[in-house]
Parts: structure tokens; C-alpha cells; sequence
């Protein structure tokens, strides 16, 4: 087993774990429901709104776990709104993160990244475009990795965000509609969501499977 393999499948028990954790909250624990968390943002405004996109914004250029930022918001704000209000974050820290990327160069970039820098560069020498949108829909890909190598990829930035913005859509309303839905856990939205990340947590894992094994043959060749 390697040791990319072995990191996916942790975060894939996280994700579980973290699917766990939001039905037994739901059931026993006595929470704000969305209904008033909704109502509280909405006396907010839109300075709410914006300070959300900023924080997520700001998530973006530090390894730091952002799911969670994407269910609260589906809590806070609604399915619809929420999903757009995190696009929105995500594309901004992404868009910076690459050009700090290319400010910082390699050495700068592998001190905040590691190890997995090497990885993505990898991918993205080889199919660039393309290979952005699917390390975005994969949602088990470090999303802070990819902004930060991207810059220093021959990818233009203006493919970078448009596939970064394709890319995250489907992880995103995952996330959010398990915020929005929360307090029911057992209706179709939430399970629907839990099992639309599950699907693309699973693909990720094979994906790098696949991935391993090509490497490993190259190598051998």
C-alpha cells in the first residue's frame, strides 16, 4: 500500500466519521435549528454574506480542513445561497493562491505543501486543463496543494479558475446540502448528499490506485 493510498483511505474514514458525527448531533443534541440560524444571518445582511466569502477565502491559502466551512454555511444560509456564497470563496483563495504560488517558486511552495506537491505537479505537467477539473471533483484531493502547484504550472490562470470552478460544484453542493439539511438526517437531501460524497470520495481512491499503478509501470519501463 502506498502511502497516497493510505492518506486517501484516512481521509475517507474522516469524511465517514464526519457524516457520523452530523446524524448523532442531529439527534442529540439540542442545536439552533436552520431555520433560526437562517433567520440570524438574515437580520446580518449582507456584511454576513461577505465576511463568509473572505473567512472561506482566507481558508483557502492555509491547510486547513474547509468542509466544515461548507456545511456551516449550508446551516447558516440555505442550500442555494450557500452554495454560491462558497464557489465564491473558493474561487477567490483559489485565484490568489496561484499567483502567490508563482510570487513564492517551487522551493517556497513545497515548504508549504510537502510532499504532495510533487504529486499534483506531476498530474498537472502531463494534462493540465483537464487535469485541474478532475483533482476538483475529486473532493479527497488537497484543495490548498492544487492552488499553490497550479501557479507554477504551465496551466493559464484563467483555465486554472474556470476548471477550479467547474470542478468543486458537485463536492460543494454535497457539503452544503448536508448544513442545509442537517436536522434531518433522515430525509432524501441529506442522504442523497452523504451518498454523493461517498461515490466521489470512492472514485478518488481509485483514481489513485490507478495512478500508482501507472507510475509504477512507467518506472519499470
Amino acid at each position: 500500500m502506498t502511502g497516497t493510498t493510505t492518506t486517501i483511505r484516512l481521509r475517507l474514514l474522516a469524511l465517514a466519521a464526519l457524516l457520523l458525527v452530523a446524524v448523532l448531533a442531529a439527534v442529540l443534541v439540542d442545536l439552533p435549528s436552520a431555520a433560526q440560524l437562517r433567520s440570524r444571518m438574515d437580520r446580518v445582511g449582507w456584511p454576513g454574506a461577505v465576511g463568509f466569502v473572505a473567512v472561506y477565502a482566507a481558508a483557502t491559502l492555509l491547510p486547513v480542513p474547509k468542509n466544515v466551512f461548507s456545511i456551516a454555511a449550508g446551516a447558516a444560509f440555505g442550500l442555494v445561497t450557500a452554495v454560491g456564497l462558497v464557489l465564491a470563496g473558493a474561487c477567490l483563495g483559489a485565484g490568489v493562491a496561484f499567483w502567490i504560488g508563482r510570487l513564492l517558486g517551487r522551493d517556497g511552495v513545497v515548504q508549504l505543501t510537502g510532499r504532495r506537491f510533487a504529486r499534483v505537479d506531476a498530474v498537472l505537467v502531463r494534462q493540465g486543463f483537464l487535469a485541474v477539473l478532475g483533482l476538483r471533483l475529486v473532493p479527497l484531493v488537497p484543495f490548498t496543494a492544487l492552488n499553490y502547484a497550479a501557479g507554477l504550472s504551465a496551466v493559464r490562470w484563467s483555465h486554472y479558475l474556470t476548471a477550479t470552478a467547474l470542478g468543486i460544484v458537485p463536492g460543494t453542493v454535497a457539503l452544503v446540502a448536508l448544513g442545509a439539511y442537517g436536522s434531518t438526517p433522515a430525509s432524501v437531501p441529506f442522504v442523497a448528499a452523504a451518498v454523493g460524497l461517498l461515490a466521489l470520495s470512492a472514485l478518488g481512491v481509485r483514481a489513485v490506485r490507478r495512478h500508482d499503478r501507472t507510475s509504477s509501470v512507467d518506472q519499470e519501463g
